[in-house]
């Protein structure tokens, strides 16, 4: 089994709960944090993704970004279905899409 001897540190200012955000010398690490779901994506961690890939782009330190999942079963498995409704996806916040909150923290 591979054993990653890097020391990946948290890239700060975030309070992701469905993402790891972590970067290594110019490499940035997102992971998908929901083994328990195969890491299937929620509303919320499609927005986490989207303000980490934001952040990579807008930081010029950041050469790489890696994109991976949680635990061993999987790399993702696509939506969730248990959040879907009839409209599409149903976030925590009972709306239908992408979240409007929380946000990037000062």
């Amino acid at each position: 089994k591979y054993n990653d001897m890097r020391e990946w540190k948290k890239i700060e200012g975030f309070d992701f709960k469905e993402i790891i955000f972590e970067e290594y010398h110019h490499i940035a690490k997102i992971t998908i944090n929901r083994p328990r779901y195969r890491n299937a994506f929620t509303p919320l961690t499609v927005w986490e993704m989207s303000q980490a890939f934001t952040y990579c782009r807008d930081h010029l330190d950041i050469r790489v970004v890696i994109l991976t999942g949680a635990g061993d079963k999987a790399f993702c498995s696509g939506g969730d279905m248990h959040v879907k409704g009839r409209g599409g996806y149903v976030g925590n916040d009972g709306s239908i899409g992408l979240p409007r909150s929380p946000r990037k923290k000062a």
